[in-house]
């Protein structure tokens, strides 16, 4: 108790310096790393495994198609309004909810239309995502590589399988009603079908997928830890492959910011631990208002 001050004391002396960069940020840094480090025993796959093959990562940037863009624009000046107004009403801290649903109304029309307007998922190419996709997934194929796609929505799962039957690609599906994930996976592993279609919460923990080698990732999670753990589902002992990762993101978009979140968090991971996963609830208005601006 109080090893780390009162919780008042922390948040001003030790975590806002760190999160807002001041200049006696790498003094404060070092303070916490010497006090945290006697409870923390760490090893990487990098010091462990020194014969897993590599993990090359490809970050693909795609341009909205004419229609995703109207009505992204529609969207977000539409949810701009009515979050500001919730916040004003209820304030930043008690309006947490409301601004991952607006985020994710927002990610939604990034991946594809048709997951916030049903009837939108049978207008051809009206999601440049899903264009890239599917040419992804079949050039990968070409080359003979087993593939794992994640995804945070299962209804875009679905409807991707849908393609893949349509195609007349064999495939698997694994979400968090999968009951025998475990044997699932064990097939997978072994048979002929070439692509894994899975939600990357159910597919991303507690599970050995080194028969793929190569992992596309369809929207970015905030949290950068949760991707690591899905790619590391390929990249562990077991691969025998070099594994290719592939990033999806829409330019000037929330997905971009989430990008750049991303990389924050990282970046304070590699000084010290991973931080809690209430992230947005420490970002000032200023930051929230830069998820709602549109770049082209």
């Amino acid at each position: 108790p109080e090893y780390l001050g009162s919780h008042n004391w922390f948040k001003k002396n030790i975590e806002n310096p760190i999160l807002n960069n001041k200049e006696n940020k790498k003094l404060v840094v070092n303070i916490l790393q010497n006090l945290i480090t006697p409870f923390i025993l760490r090893r990487t796959k990098d010091s462990v495994l020194k014969e897993l093959p590599s993990k090359i990562e490809q970050k693909i940037d795609l341009e909205l198609t004419e229609k995703q863009k109207v009505l992204y624009l529609e969207i977000l000046n539409q949810t701009k309004k009515n979050l500001f107004s919730i916040f004003k009403t209820k304030g930043i801290q008690n309006s947490y909810i409301d601004f991952l649903a607006a985020l994710t109304r927002l990610r939604q029309i990034c991946i594809h239309p048709g997951l916030i307007e049903n009837e939108l998922f049978k207008e051809e190419n009206i999601s440049v995502k899903f264009q890239a996709l599917i040419e992804l997934i079949l050039e990968s194929i070409d080359s003979n590589h087993k593939i794992v796609v994640y995804s945070q929505f299962v209804e875009f799962l679905k409807f991707l399988r849908e393609k893949m039957n349509e195609l007349k690609i064999e495939n698997l599906y694994l979400d968090g009603k999968t009951k025998n994930r475990v044997e699932l996976v064990n097939y997978f592993n072994s048979s002929k079908e070439k692509i894994l279609l899975a939600s990357i919460k159910a597919g991303g923990v507690g599970l050995n997928i080194t028969g793929a080698d190569s992992v596309i990732i369809v929207d970015p999670w905030w949290n950068p830890t949760v991707e690591a753990q899905a790619v590391d589902r390929l990249h562990r002992i077991g691969q025998k492959n070099v594994v290719f990762v592939y990033k999806l993101l829409t330019k000037g978009t929330v997905e971009e910011k989430i990008r750049l979140l991303q990389i924050k968090k990282n970046k304070i991971s590699e000084e010290l631990i991973d931080f809690p996963e209430d992230t947005f609830k420490t970002l000032s208005l200023d930051k929230i208002e830069e998820f709602f601006n549109f770049k082209s």
